[in-house]
C-alpha cells in the first residue's frame, strides 16, 4: 500500500505517466482499443489532474470525478496486476508486449476486492438503472472499449451486447452502472 500512496503523491504533483508490466514484460493494454492502461498526473488545458486509466477500473477515473482516496484504490489495483514502469522507459519498438486483463468479470472482481466497488451501493444503483431502462433491450450504445453494439438482454445483473466490432460480450452491471459505461 505505500507504493500506491507514493505514486498518488507523485501523480499529484507531476506530469508523469506508468504504464503497468507483468512479470513477462508485457505492457496491459486496453482489451478494445490497445490503449496503454495506466496511472497518470496529466498537465492540460484547464490545469493539472491525475488518475488511472484501463479496463481493470472500468474506464477512467481521475481528480476531476472522484476523491484521492477513490483514484488510491484503483492505484493499488493497478499495482496488483504488475510493476508501475514510466511510460517514456517503454520500449514501443517491435518487442513491445501487449497483455490484457483476462475478461470483463475479472476486471469487475477486481474492482471489487479493492473496494471501487461497494456491494450494497451498486445493488440499489443497479435496481434504479435498470427500471430507468426498462426499454433498453433492442436499443444501440457505445461502450468505450469495445465500440458500438445492440442490447440482447438484461438477466441475472448482467447486460449482454452484441458489439459490432468485439462481438457478443455479457457485462456486470455493478461496472456497467457505477463507472457510467455506455452511452446512449
Amino acid at each position: 500500500m505505500e507504493n500506491a500512496k507514493q505514486l498518488l503523491e507523485e501523480i499529484k504533483n507531476n506530469d508523469v505517466s506508468y504504464a503497468i508490466v507483468n512479470e513477462d514484460g508485457a505492457v496491459y493494454c486496453n482489451l478494445g482499443t490497445s490503449n496503454i492502461m495506466d496511472i497518470y498526473g496529466l498537465d492540460g488545458e484547464d490545469g493539472h489532474f491525475y488518475g488511472v486509466y484501463g479496463d481493470a477500473v472500468g474506464g477512467q477515473l481521475d481528480s476531476r470525478n472522484v476523491p484521492d482516496d477513490v483514484i488510491l484504490k484503483a492505484i493499488k489495483l493497478m499495482l496488483g496486476l504488475g510493476e508501475p514502469v514510466k511510460r517514456s522507459e517503454l520500449s514501443m519498438g517491435s518487442d513491445f508486449k501487449q497483455t490484457f486483463v483476462d475478461g470483463y468479470f475479472e476486471a469487475v472482481e477486481l474492482m471489487k476486492q479493492s473496494g471501487l466497488l461497494q456491494p450494497q451501493e451498486e445493488n440499489e444503483k443497479v435496481k434504479e438503472w435498470i427500471e430507468s431502462h426498462k426499454d433498453i433491450v433492442g436499443s444501440t450504445v457505445k461502450h468505450p472499449s469495445f465500440g458500438t453494439g445492440k442490447v440482447v438482454k438484461i438477466e441475472d445483473n448482467a447486460i449482454t451486447i452484441d458489439f459490432e466490432d468485439a462481438g457478443s460480450k455479457s457485462l456486470d452491471l455493478n461496472a456497467v452502472v457505477e463507472s457510467d459505461l455506455l452511452e446512449f
